[in-house]
């Protein structure tokens, strides 16, 4: 079960802030070498990008609007309750970016 607290989600973050890093300075390379080739259209890796991006964000708006949904259908009780429902709802919003971030990296830099 994910944890809520500030720390925990401040260290995902910090976390998907570094593979992001790792990922936009691979990919930028893989573009060079696209584009010294004569693609200009950036190759495989430029199309790719773009579709990640979608899909990711449209599948954190989608949990993020499901959490806030259950949240009015079934409003919380208390001030910590509520707090912890809106911490929950955001957390599941941006773990699939966060996801996706860390498995970009891991894929970029894969030895072969």
């Amino acid at each position: 079960m994910p944890r809520h607290d500030p720390f925990s989600q401040w260290m995902e973050t910090g976390l998907a802030m570094n593979a992001a890093a790792l990922t936009i300075t691979m990919r930028i390379m893989k573009l060079q070498q696209a584009m010294l080739t004569g693609d200009l259209s950036g190759g495989p890796e430029a199309s790719r990008m773009v579709i990640e991006k979608i899909i990711a964000a449209q599948t954190g708006a989608l949990r993020m609007g499901v959490g806030l949904a259950s949240m009015a259908l079934r409003p919380p009780r208390s001030l910590k309750a509520a707090e912890n429902r809106t911490r929950a709802a955001v957390a599941s919003g941006v773990r699939p970016g966060f996801k996706k971030a860390r498995a970009n990296a891991r894929r970029l830099t894969r030895t072969r």
